[in-house]
């Protein structure tokens, strides 16, 4: 099929609506109030917005600054949505938090000097994790550099893994309109194609930067192109990416592959696409395989397997574990011989160490050609729309025979559903009646991995509850649907490892650093404004992040934030570096400060918890009241780390109670690979 760029983002923020929007303000047409502009840089700005508008640009976060004005006042005037962030490094991570919640670019407009600097976190999470990211930033005209201006400096090249890049010279009646239509045209287009990432358009701007009057030639709107751009709602380019199943020649051996494999398991990493999760479940199932679902796979929501097209899929055929980084150290269970790897980057060690441990081949499939095999072991990589290529595969592949011998890993599903009830016993806050807890289950009084369980499954009863799920194109689009950012560090970890249900999972998994995470849960909330966002986050994260405090209160969205407050780094108790006399202060980073002061200070609404019951009680009443909300939850680092070492007892005699037939029935041990 023929996708348009154009087409595909037409929800929301489509084609032509910045420009229809800005004629229903006061009946005038774009013409009309581009003609009242003052002066060209104002003109291109607006231009260059519309364009951006109609190229599938969603949002705007503005950054505070003078050689942006022109910009500024272009967003300022128009109807695209836009949010004030003082932050410009706190912005870039808001953008990113929007893209990830709806699928489209949202833009930051930023001042020079500096505060460019201040994008390239946020650059090279985009563009490690491809996610659409536009950077508008403002310079200095080209005769200003190497001159010793102030707050000049050299931006070219300054943010370094970018899709695209263009330096954009200064509107002036020699420089054509068209120049900058076109290049705001590529610049969105390059966003959204595989692979996404991070476009940055330098913007070269002389006075007068506020919008004074300076006469200019009406006859730039007149030339032809932009004449019949005016008079259109679609792009200045449009452009379209041919897709579709792949060929014989390529989903042939890989199906001879899969049918020859004596035990095999589907992973699923990071997707973004419901058609892509609903295709891997039927792939699945109709191998006879087990589903290894990533925390951000968006595997764990309630019916994400659903019905994929052309093959229906019942739950039950589908054998998924979702607690497998548990589970797949135990000596009962054997690597696979061939694993179908479907989706991006995955967040547990252990899954990726069992992936390569001894299989023979190992087939990637991802919507890019991007090199993704840190292990080196993948043998096929096929670069296309994951649900084309699975649905090709399952297309040429038999059904299982209901008397073939059963694959040896299915046994997995069992232990994990298994593992899952033991979790709950193990974890039952037996705190609330005072009474001592019994033999095997965990003393903390709210340990973090029981938080992480409790929110994962009030939000995804919420989900079955309501019924939101994603349009029916499979991307993301926001709305109704009430997403889970999680930090990394700790916070994901439990995640992936306790939890079995979960609603849509969003994180900044490309670098995988803890900078940002507020900000990007500000704008993964305001693209899915009737759904809402909860924020689990590090106290060690949350500190780094403080600038987004006063954001939060001031756009106010629907957001509950919650802080896993246990007084430091508490990752690295799990590292080998803590069995080493530096490892306190300089690693684990010991601390005792508490956020109700600095909340309060920008009123916002706080809660604290240090029990089960509390967090409840807190957690309850923020997702009831729909707005934005901050609950400090208190636990200790060194607790959550023996809880840990504890569930893995847990999941130790899961493993051998679940296992130990079906190693003797199959010859799990190793017989089978």
């Amino acid at each position: 099929s023929v996708v348009d760029l154009d087409i595909a983002v037409s929800s929301g923020l489509g084609a032509g609506t910045l420009s229809t929007e800005l004629m229903a303000a006061d009946g005038a047409s774009f013409t009309d109030r581009l003609l009242s502009l003052p002066n060209l840089n104002a003109v291109y700005s607006a231009v260059l917005l519309d364009e951006l508008g109609r190229g599938g640009l969603g949002h705007v976060f503005l950054c505070p600054g003078s050689r942006c004005s022109a910009l500024t006042a272009a967003v300022a005037a128009s109807s695209v949505p836009h949010t004030m962030v003082t932050d410009e490094r706190g912005a870039g991570f808001a953008a990113i938090g929007f893209a990830r919640a709806s699928g489209r670019p949202a833009a930051v407009v930023v001042t020079s000097g500096t505060a460019v600097a201040n994008l390239l976190p946020a650059t090279v999470e985009a563009a490690a994790d491809r996610v659409p990211l536009l950077l508008l930033t403002a310079d200095r005209p080209a005769e200003l550099r190497d001159t010793g201006a102030n707050q000049t400096v050299a931006q070219v090249g300054m943010l370094g893994p970018l899709r695209w890049f263009k330096d954009v010279p200064p509107p002036a009646e020699s420089e054509p309109l068209v120049a900058w239509l076109a290049d705001a045209a590529y610049a969105a287009a390059c966003t959204l194609r595989q692979p996404q990432g991070p476009v940055q358009l330098n913007l070269q701007y002389r006075e007068p930067l506020a919008p004074s009057a300076a006469a200019w030639p009406a006859a730039l709107l007149e030339a032809p192109r932009v004449a019949s751009w005016l008079a259109s709602s679609s792009p200045f380019t449009v452009y379209s990416t041919a897709e579709g199943p792949p060929g014989e020649e390529v989903v042939a051996p890989l199906a001879a592959l899969l049918a020859g494999a004596r035990c095999g398991v589907v992973v699923a990493g990071a997707m973004r696409s419901d058609a892509g999760r609903r295709a891997a479940a039927a792939l699945a199932a109709r191998l006879g395989w087990p589903l290894l679902a990533d925390i951000n796979s968006g595997l764990r929501k309630p019916g994400a397997a659903g019905e994929s097209e052309g093959a229906t899929t019942p739950a039950a055929a589908v054998r998924s574990v979702p607690l497998y980084d548990l589970l797949i150290g135990a000596e009962e269970v054997a690597p696979p011989d061939v694993v179908l790897m479907a989706g991006g980057r995955l967040v547990s060690k252990r899954l990726q160490a069992f992936v390569a441990s001894r299989s023979r081949a190992c087939i990637l499939v991802e919507p890019h050609g991007q090199r993704h095999d840190p292990s080196h072991s993948v043998s096929h990589r096929v670069e296309g729309s994951i649900d084309a290529v699975l649905m090709a595969l399952a297309a040429v592949l038999p059904p299982r025979a209901p008397e073939a011998t059963p694959q040896p890993l299915l046994a997995l599903a069992s232990a994990s559903a298994a593992l899952d009830a033991a979790l709950d016993e193990a974890l039952a806050p037996a705190v609330r009646e005072g009474a001592e807890p019994p033999p095997g289950t965990c003393t903390s009084t709210c340990a973090e991995a029981w938080v992480a369980r409790h929110v994962c499954a009030v939000l995804a009863r919420r989900e079955a509850a309501t019924g939101t799920r994603a349009d029916p194109a499979g991307s993301r689009g926001g709305g109704a649907r009430h997403f889970l950012f999680c930090s990394s560090s700790l916070p994901i970890r439990h995640l992936d490892m306790y939890c079995a249900v979960a609603p849509e999972v969003l994180s900044n998994r490309g670098a995988s650093g803890i900078d940002g995470i507020l900000h990007a849960a500000l704008g993964a909330a305001l693209a899915s404004p009737q759904g809402g966002c909860t924020c689990l986050v590090g106290d060690v994260a949350a500190l780094h992040d403080l600038s987004a405090l006063p954001a939060l209160a001031a756009a106010a969205p629907p957001l509950t934030v919650v802080i896993l407050n246990n007084g430091g780094g508490g990752i690295f108790h799990y590292l080998p570096i803590a069995s080493h006399q530096v490892f306190t202060p300089y690693f684990d980073t010991p601390h005792t400060h508490s956020f109700d002061s600095v909340c309060r200070g920008f009123g916002l609404p706080y809660a604290a918890a240090s029990t089960a019951e509390a967090f409840e009680a807190a957690y309850g009443a923020a997702l009831a009241g729909g707005s934005l909300s901050l609950i400090e939850v208190f636990c200790h680092k060194e607790e959550t780390h023996r809880t840990h070492q504890q569930l893995l007892g847990v999941a130790r005699a899961v493993a051998r109670r679940v296992l130990a037939s079906g190693a003797r029935d199959s010859a799990l041990r190793g017989g089978a690979v």
